[in-house]
């Protein structure tokens, strides 16, 4: 009974359908993007998910960003900037 509720709950909240939307709209830029770069060039910038996920999550939840993910936030952007060079 008690899971019923839940989706019935879950299934009335707008940011439920607003988290479809945001997935659908990233489907639709990521063969965008896949129709301009080569696969092998494009899909290293999946990796800068990390980076945006932090940084959200510093800037609105107000986590606490360390030494050690500004090295890994660096080595991430080097790593896609070799490759897009190389």
């Amino acid at each position: 009974m008690r899971r019923q509720t839940l989706n019935v709950t879950l299934l009335s909240q707008p940011l439920f359908y607003g988290g479809f939307l945001a997935y659908g709209v990233s489907a639709i830029i990521w063969l965008k993007v896949l129709a301009k770069l080569p696969l092998v060039v494009a899909y290293p910038l999946v990796s800068l998910n990390f980076v945006f996920v932090a940084l959200g999550a510093a800037l609105f939840l107000h986590e606490r960003v360390s030494w050690q993910m500004l090295i890994g936030f660096a080595l991430i952007f080097s790593g896609i900037i070799v490759i897009a060079k190389g």
